[in-house]
């Protein structure tokens, strides 16, 4: 499932200036300059935000606190990491001849380098709502083979349209393969999502056509770009969007899961070998529940709903579901992270008007196992983890920025003092990307 990042319209990052400038006066997304932490930052937290000007991302040093670098022009549907410290994002250059360009980026420095130009047009993206954007570029989905060697780019032009694919080597940005289909109706906006299990690419499309419904793809490709199988419309769950992961279940066997943007209903897919669907476990949900995590892990599949609803199926037994608090289904979560293989961190609200008073849980999701559990006294807005490491973004005091808190990873107690990052009101935070041990 496509990662869940908060949007906080109410937070604003970098001092009130006046006159309202409506963005950074040097807002430059082609700058490559670097930074140097001082010997007294613990780790480097990436934090993302946005303004009128376009999305940018800062790095900030903990502790204690200080904004390192500013990121201009990252998309905002995200980074690939190839190691801890590598990364790669798409970012769309807006201009008189506008492209999509991609970004390698050393995360322990910020130094970054664009390595591919790509200035086909493409479609108005489909979000996972269903709704989509005649101004916006378009999707780029990105993935990194199963050594780190290869970038995959998955984009959705509007010439045609059709599906395009290139694999590029992923130090040099050269194009080694490509491959392009196309999308099964004339598309007035589309989305494609990559995921990569071993040796395999997962290329889910969505489109939604002139008449207002949506059709979906899933082909699997192989390193080269050889197509070794395909589902389409009818294979897939109506009306439910799919995620490209796909993840080992036992043997031979794989899974993934599909949900409806508007809730209601969920599936557990399990494929076999030759990767057809060896059956479809259907959930039903209440209207507006969303799955927002699931793993595949030890013969289990689970997921776990914005409602606080745990659903687990174990081989070809009917689906079991719990609840992570009161059985009603009052409970809210407000984010839901991965900090390690099958470990996420959750905030759950149980009023969510009031605004605080949030529980922060660590699960082993696999298992429903809850591994940590600890009441605060404001709702985590955001997580990110490496390692031992796990920070919260947490809301500022009326009139402040949002800080950034470290917390144990094992009890979720605090470790120091909170951050507060310095405030700008032309500058809105959208979340946590990544944390960077400094040493």
């Amino acid at each position: 499932m496509r990662r869940l990042v908060p949007l906080i319209a109410s937070l604003t990052l970098l001092a009130p200036s006046c006159p309202r400038d409506y963005g950074p006066s040097n807002y430059d997304s082609d700058a490559t300059g670097s930074f140097a932490p001082s010997p007294n930052a613990d780790d480097l937290v990436y934090v993302s935000g946005g303004s009128a000007k376009g999305d940018s991302d800062f790095v900030v040093a903990m502790p204690p606190g200080e904004i390192l670098i500013r990121i201009d022009g990252p998309d905002r549907r995200g980074w690939v990491f190839a190691s801890p410290t590598l990364a790669y994002y798409p970012m769309f250059r807006a201009s008189a001849n506008p492209s999509i360009t991609i970004h390698r980026i050393d995360l322990r420095t910020g130094s970054r380098a664009r390595i591919i130009t790509d200035d086909r047009p493409g479609l108005p993206l489909l979000d996972e709502a269903g709704r989509f954007d005649t101004g916006d570029p378009g999707s780029t989905a990105l993935a990194l083979t199963a050594d780190k060697a290869g970038l995959f780019v998955a984009r959705l032009l509007s010439a045609g349209p059709r599906v395009w694919i290139g694999r590029y080597d992923a130090l040099s940005g050269k194009l080694q393969a490509e491959r392009s289909w196309p999308i099964t109706a004339t598309a007035a906006a589309a989305n494609a999502r990559l995921g990569v299990g071993r040796d395999r690419l997962v290329v889910v499309t969505s489109a939604r056509t002139d008449a207002g419904s949506v059709v979906q793809e899933m082909r699997f490709l192989d390193a080269s770009l050889a197509e070794v199988a395909a589902l389409d419309t009818s294979d897939l769950p109506a009306d439910e969007r799919c995620s490209a992961a796909l993840q080992a279940l036992d043997g031979m066997r794989w899974a993934t899961v599909c949900g409806q943007p508007e809730g209601r209903h969920a599936s557990f897919l399990i494929f076999d070998g030759a990767y057809r669907i060896a059956s479809r476990i259907p959930v039903k949900l209440e209207v507006r529940e969303r799955v927002i995590a699931w793993t595949a892990q030890g013969g289990a599949v689970a997921m776990l709903t914005d409602r606080a609803r745990y659903v687990r199926v174990v081989g070809e037994a009917d689906p079991t579901s719990t609840w992570l608090a009161e059985p009603d289904g009052r409970t809210a979560v407000r984010v839901a992270r991965e900090i390690a293989p099958g470990i996420f961190v959750a905030e759950l609200v149980t009023n969510s008007a009031a605004g605080s008073g949030g529980e922060t849980a660590v699960l082993e999701l696999a298992t429903g196992r809850v591994l940590a559990r600890a009441a605060g006294p404001a709702i985590a807005l955001d997580f990110a983890g490496a390692g031992d490491r796990l920070y919260a973004l947490l809301p500022g005091a009326e009139g402040l920025g949002p800080r950034l808190q470290r917390f144990d990873r094992e009890s979720l107690a605090p470790v120091g003092g909170a951050a507060a990052l310095p405030q700008r009101d032309d500058v809105i935070v959208g979340g946590l990307i990544a944390v960077i041990p400094a040493r």
